[in-house]
């Protein structure tokens, strides 16, 4: 279980107020959470805030994911830096961290690449390349 209870304070913790910082986290929880629940936990993990190249990494997990979906439908997908830097933008959140990454990808890739698929756009055997369209900011596909 994840919480981003006292994400607040986390986002501005350095090597000097890290105690502090700790300290009002673990106040956070003791006021949100019951003892009893608290009790029930094994461990408490303050995570650091995610930096851009551990967003993209996490994108492209994601993405491997929904590659891996395509070829069994004998599909190939290509993602820019691009479009990849533009995924992992709009996807993560300070308060919320990488969590609404995965619905910014059915967003911008997952829901337009069905509905080209289901008109006819793209089929089996095709490579595409996802770009970004700077203008519109969306994600465009094209057959390699």
């Amino acid at each position: 279980m994840t919480s981003n209870i006292g994400s607040r304070w986390i986002y501005e913790m350095n090597e000097e107020n890290r105690e502090s910082v700790m300290q009002k986290v673990n106040d956070s929880l003791r006021e949100h959470f019951k003892p009893e629940f608290i009790n029930r936990l094994d461990e408490i993990i303050i995570f650091n805030n995610l930096d851009k190249e551990q967003i993209i990494k996490i994108v492209d997990i994601q993405l491997n994911i929904l590659k891996e979906r395509l070829q069994g439908k004998k599909i190939g997908l290509k993602v820019t830096t691009r479009a990849r830097e533009f995924l992992a933008e709009k996807g993560y959140d300070t308060h919320y961290g990488a969590r609404p990454l995965k619905r910014t990808i059915q967003r911008y890739i997952q829901d337009p690449l069905a509905l080209q698929i289901l008109e006819g756009v793209f089929q089996e055997g095709d490579k595409l390349e996802t770009d970004l369209d700077d203008k519109n900011e969306k994600i465009i596909f094209k057959k390699l």
